[in-house]
């Protein structure tokens, strides 16, 4: 190419780009996505003001203080574990350095949860208000919970919603739960989604259904409708918490919805992705928002009586990967290089949410707690406290599958791959670390079986032993 066929080329390219610079700017697309983002940022906070107090509910010690959990996304594996962390919580008092009977579950005021996480809360208030008992076991009950999902997974039906519907929620309202009594009888239970359009957080609450203008919900691609009132209490708790768990792709939910009336929002990039109708809010999975669920709590506790007495335990079923062990440190290693690649954001992720979460709930009086995978990391010494204390007592499948199952690391980092090896460093690594890394396996998954929910149930039993004197400080103090 000559020296004169480059200049010219230059020339035209510069000519060009100095023709698109001088196209005026749609000044009219500001306006639009303008009232578009500032719909967005009107958007009411969720507010205890629009229930009454839980202050007044029956069968609390605590009754002056303000306890919520939040209980993280994971489908199955959230499910079962977070299950596990509240049928243990009955029983705290028996793990605590100075054993008594407190049953902390009952201290628990409210849930925010997320897709899976809230399978798990939602199976248990359900099935309170089912059982129709006054006084309620979540352990005794916790078997017939198990077989509830092991049915509802075995039909294997397409609809997320028909199927928590038939086996686990049926026929309880949302209503049920998150009563405006003088007197509630069960924590009140907020579930996350979002709004697929501009990843915005949406809870079936009063405010935000009102604020949308909802009339009807939708599931099952459209096969089923659920109308629902201004306060939204005739809304199954089936279709609400598969909402949270509509992963993008796999499950599809939706609300109708007037908004997009408006003849400015109309032709905003708010109101242009619908599905099937420009009208309708596509509603995904909560954790495209917060997968913790976290933020929407502490929203709520913001919103409690002014005391200092707030406690905000989060759930965390996050599996995050573990990064590979190595003492390779050619960077052209492709195992080492790919396996970091892909599995490095998931560590990233928790580490973000434990500095934001703990730096904002103490900034707000909250007191915070994690009960996550890794509070079942054990030092060695940890290990002889829990063996002499008796914390596996009970615990025979998170034990087996610790022992044969899980990865376990020489103490060079080389991968112990026969039985032998593992026997020769079981109390360096594998008896001190595969409890928590039994929660690490598989992946996220809308399937239960019975192997796999017993494993991570008592898993969340454990974390909940483990940590008893540090839960108990927390909500008791």
């Amino acid at each position: 190419m000559s020296k004169l066929t480059i200049i010219l080329f230059v020339a035209g390219f510069m000519c060009a780009c100095s023709n698109i610079r001088s196209v005026p700017y749609p000044t009219h697309f500001e306006t639009l996505d303008q009232h578009a983002v500032n719909f967005i940022r009107d958007v009411p906070a969720i507010s205890l003001k629009d229930y009454s107090p839980q202050s007044k509910r029956a069968l609390q010690k605590m009754r002056d203080k303000e306890i919520m959990v939040s209980i993280s996304g994971g489908g199955a594996r959230a499910a079962a574990f977070s299950l596990g962390v509240l049928a243990e919580l009955e029983y705290l008092g028996r793990w605590t350095t100075a054993p008594n009977d407190d049953n902390a579950v009952m201290e628990i005021d409210y849930f925010s949860t997320v897709s899976g996480g809230g399978w798990g809360a939602a199976s248990y208030l359900a099935d309170r208000i089912q059982s129709g008992t006054a006084k309620y076991s979540l352990n005794e009950r916790l078997p017939d919970i198990e077989e509830k999902f092991l049915k509802f997974s075995s039909e294997n039906d397409s609809c997320l919603t028909r199927g928590i519907e038939k086996h686990i929620t049926t026929g309880i309202k949302l209503g049920q739960i998150n009563t405006n009594t003088n007197s509630p009888q069960l924590p009140y239970l907020f579930i996350n989604t979002t709004i697929e359009a501009n990843q915005s957080p949406f809870i079936p609450s009063p405010k935000h259904i009102n604020y949308y203008h909802v009339s009807d919900f939708y599931a099952c691609d459209r096969g089923e409708t659920h109308r629902v009132t201004k306060q939204g209490n005739l809304l199954p708790i089936s279709y609400a918490v598969a909402m949270s768990g509509s992963v993008p792709g796999f499950h599809y939910s939706s609300a109708a919805t007037n908004i997009c009336n408006d003849p400015i929002l109309f032709k905003s990039s708010f109101c242009s992705r619908g599905k099937n109708n420009l009208s309708d809010l596509v509603l995904v999975d909560g954790g495209v928002y917060d997968n913790y669920g976290f933020q929407s709590a502490l929203e709520i506790l913001n919103s409690a009586p002014s005391t200092n007495n707030k406690t905000l335990i989060v759930i965390d079923s996050n599996a995050d990967t573990e990064i590979p062990f190595t003492n390779n440190s050619d960077p052209w290693n492709f195992s080492l290089g790919f396996g970091s690649l892909t599995k490095a954001g998931f560590p990233g992720k928790t580490s973000s949410f434990n500095r934001i979460f703990n730096m904002t709930a103490k900034a707000m009086g909250i007191t915070p707690i994690v009960l996550d995978f890794y509070g079942a990391a054990l030092t060695n010494e940890q290990l002889s406290r829990v063996q002499k204390l008796g914390l596996l007592e009970g615990l025979d499948i998170l034990q087996e599958h610790a022992k044969n199952y899980v990865n376990c690391f020489a103490v060079d980092g080389s991968y112990l791959d026969t039985a032998e090896l593992r026997s020769e460093y079981w109390s360096q690594d594998c008896t001190v670390n595969n409890f928590y890394r039994s929660g690490l396996i598989g992946k996220t998954t809308y399937k239960f079986d019975d192997y796999y929910f017993t494993l991570l149930e008592q898993l969340g039993r454990f974390v909940v032993r483990v940590n008893a004197d540090k839960i108990h400080a927390a909500i008791y103090k």
